[in-house]
């Protein structure tokens, strides 16, 4: 008989090691941040050199870039639109209306991609600080795979 209680004792210490082993891994995972140091001035200096390849490559006349930001879970760029045209915009089609956004996307060979690693390059167009139509994430816009 004090086999069996000492091998419930056991049981219920192991089980209680476990489940506190498991809330703190999942405490861990939810307030970990989404990027170190060294990520987020990497990711600032892509940010930059977007600045730069926008300047070079500038948006359909009436489109602004308003903002380039790094900011989960990348760099992500406000794209402003005017009031007018989103009107029409937002009567095409799901996948006319993500192909907007899209355009905006470097080409698939930009070296951009690779630098970006496991991190995603985002369209946001706004109008009027709204959001509008769909953001776009360029890598599936252009087809190029995230490293593994």
């Amino acid at each position: 008989m004090s086999v069996q209680r000492t091998s419930r004792r056991t049981m219920v210490a192991v089980g209680a090691v476990v489940l506190v082993a498991a809330a703190a891994a999942a405490v861990y995972w939810v307030t970990r941040p989404w990027a170190n140091d060294e990520e987020i001035a990497k990711l600032q200096a892509l940010a930059d050199d977007l600045d730069d390849y926008y300047d070079a490559n500038p948006p359909v006349a009436g489109w602004r870039i308003a903002a380039i930001a790094v900011e989960p879970p990348g760099i992500a760029i406000t794209l402003e639109l005017p009031a007018e045209r989103v009107a029409v915009m937002e009567t095409l089609p799901a996948m006319n209306r993500l192909m907007i956004a899209g355009a905006l996307c470097p080409e698939k060979t930009d070296p951009l991609y690779t630098a970006l690693g496991r991190f995603s390059l985002e369209i946001r167009p706004r109008s009027g600080g709204e959001p509008v139509l769909q953001n776009a994430d360029c890598r599936n816009v252009r087809g190029v795979a995230a490293p593994e």
